[in-house]
């Protein structure tokens, strides 16, 4: 798993550049603890905040997909 990771994120690098990577990871939150949505497209978010990933390529048949829950506050 965490070669995956390291794979997404050098091509998602690759495809926009350090700089709007950095950023990207920043404006979304994932310097915390989202490290495993590197490399995925947001597909959606719902009325509620739950905002839901695709990652297509290298990954297990059905966890392409997946809903990171809007927080209760």
């Amino acid at each position: 798993m965490a070669t995956t990771v390291v794979k997404s994120a050098l091509q998602a690098i690759r495809e926009r550049g350090l700089r709007l990577f950095l950023r990207d990871l920043k404006e979304d939150g994932f310097t915390q603890t989202k490290i495993h949505n590197i490399g995925a497209t947001v597909g959606g978010v719902d009325k509620f905040g739950n905002k839901y990933y695709e990652k297509l390529g290298d990954t297990q048949s059905g966890r392409h997909r997946w809903v990171e829950y809007a927080k209760k506050d």
